[in-house]
């Protein structure tokens, strides 16, 4: 019951003063828009990420200066928020809260999976978890396992969550609140949908991009490319915003706010993963450009501003991403000995042939770019084409992990640019079918019954695992097996230290007292062996 009450209380405060307090400081009015508001999460972590980075350089990033920053942040946003509510007015409909409740309750198998399972065996040894805690014991990350360079946005914001909750065991009510990146990612293409017909519309689409393609898979192990598409996706849909009125935010907010903010989370998404780079030095500038000379509440002057996302994946290169474009994993993996044509040949026959509905989905968002063309559209088109062309090259051996942010971008194109494909016979008809009560009640049904297998499954996997909300505990339940989590206690609670070989058992120890990654028996004198044992108190091998 304790760790009930504790896990709700971690992941409640996470939410609050993580997630929406910092994004709330800055852009208050943002509450006032299904749009603007559902970019809350995404800008709080760009803050959050920012403040790591700061109080890093400053050898200032510990627990109590984190306390102290949420503390200031939440005195400016809670009074900010006071003041908006003050004016009640808003652009939220009863249709947007309906929409947010079933976008809420369609997460919910997603929040069992990440509430009961620590980091990955991969996040703890060489990726995004074993960074957070090399960031958390302010240490120098690496790579050695990768050999090349990777952009640090998610393991600095884990690290961050890790310092504002004081260690790095709570690791489920982390996880958990990585839904977030979910409900905020859908609800920003929703927010596109305003009419009944795109209402209709969008629910279909939802159920064929995340259960047909696969997409909601991606939320449930791989977090960087997710995080990455939901900064993509929220910084192109206030860029659109400001060329189009889908939902006028004119009135609340002004243009000015929204493009500082597409900034902020376009140069936040190529510090995520490099996928992002190309759109962030290249496509959005032009599209940004294209859209701020027509509008005429942008002042000329804050085209400058697009200096910004432009020189972010370059100072990163510069200062620590050296090199990362010569991962020969990556590479190797994808292409092998094929030539450029034949890797081309190959990867459209992975990519799209394998998954007919991605293809058939690629090609509607085509349609409607190609369909009444003009210079805005023309740059999205050449963007997705040459994002296209990089994943076929580079990325064909996990099509839909790599390909999740243009799917995404392609979803919002869809409801952002295409009138005539909402509003024709097919579109009509196939709202008809996504308004139905009965096509509401067979998919809620469906993942009512899917929540409750999901949650007694995860059940029956921890059962050994007394405390909830250790991460570790979890993953050594994981790996080890039945008798893993009470080997874990049995190490912990004896207060002696552990020499592991084992890349797995390394990766769940890492940065408790007393544990040495070990060497190989075989190789090593006996008597060094020995002397470490004794001398630092070494009880488990």
């Amino acid at each position: 019951m304790v760790n009930t009450i504790t896990y709700i209380s971690v992941v409640i405060s996470l939410i609050f003063f993580i997630y929406l307090i910092p994004g709330i400081a800055l852009f208050p009015k943002f509450i006032l828009t299904p749009r603007t508001a559902a970019s809350i999460p995404f800008i709080s972590i760009s803050i959050v990420v920012s403040a790591q980075y700061i109080l890093s350089i400053l050898n200032q990033f510990n627990h109590r200066n984190v306390i102290i920053l949420t503390g200031v942040l939440s005195l400016i946003g809670i009074y900010r928020i006071y003041k908006i509510l003050l004016d009640k007015k808003h652009n939220w409909t009863k249709t947007d809260a309906k929409a947010l409740f079933l976008i809420l309750f369609s997460s919910i198998p997603l929040m069992i999976i990440l509430g009961f399972d620590g980091f990955q065996h991969a996040d703890e040894i060489y990726s995004w978890n074993i960074w957070a805690k090399k960031i958390y014991f302010n240490q120098t990350v690496t790579f050695e396992s990768t050999q090349s360079p990777y952009p640090l946005v998610l393991p600095s914001f884990i690290a961050f969550c890790y310092k504002f909750i004081g260690n790095t065991d709570y690791q489920l009510p982390i996880k958990f609140t990585f839904s977030l990146i979910y409900i905020s990612t859908i609800f920003t293409i929703y927010s596109f949908a305003n009419t009944k017909t795109k209402v209709g519309i969008f629910f279909i689409t939802f159920i064929i991009v995340m259960l047909i393609i696969g997409v909601g898979y991606e939320y449930k192990k791989v977090y960087a490319d997710t995080l990455m598409g939901g900064f993509l996706v929220s910084s192109l849909a206030f860029l659109i915003s400001l060329s189009k009125s889908q939902l006028d935010t004119k009135k609340n907010i002004p243009s000015t706010s929204i493009l500082i903010a597409s900034v902020i989370l376009i140069s936040t998404a190529s510090l995520t993963k490099q996928g992002a780079m190309p759109w962030s030095i290249i496509f959005y500038p032009l599209l940004a450009y294209v859209i701020i000379y027509k509008n005429k509440y942008i002042p000329s002057f804050l085209k400058l501003i697009l200096i910004i996302p432009i020189l972010t994946p370059i100072l990163w290169y510069l200062i620590g991403g050296r090199n990362f474009n010569t991962n020969a994993g990556v590479i190797g993996r994808s292409m092998g000995e094929r030539s450029f044509f034949e890797q081309l040949l190959y990867g459209f026959n992975q990519s799209f042939i394998n998954h007919p509905f991605l293809l058939l989905f690629m090609s509607i968002v085509f349609f409607i770019l190609l369909k009444k063309i003009n210079f805005e559209k023309t740059i999205i088109t050449i963007s997705i084409t040459i994002s296209t062309l990089l994943l076929l090259l580079f990325g064909a051996y996990e099509t839909s992990r790599l390909y999740l942010h243009m799917i995404l971008i392609g979803w919002l194109i869809i409801f952002a640019y295409g009138e005539n494909f909402t509003t024709n016979k097919i579109g009509v008809t196939i709202s008809k079918i996504g308004n139905s009560f009965y096509t509401y009640a067979i998919v809620g049904l469906l993942f009512i019954f899917w929540s409750i297998s999901t949650f007694n499954y995860r059940l029956s996997i921890i059962e050994p695992v007394n405390n909830i909300l250790d991460g570790r505990e979890v993953q050594a339940n994981w790996v080890i097996g039945k008798d893993g989590a009470k080997q874990y206690r049995d190490i912990i609670e004896s207060n002696m230290g552990l020499w592991a070989v084992d890349s797995h058992v390394w990766g769940i120890y890492y940065g408790i007292d007393n544990f040495y990654r070990g060497e190989n028996l075989s190789t090593t004198n006996i008597d060094s062996i020995a002397y470490v044992i004794v001398n630092n108190n070494i009880g488990w091998i």
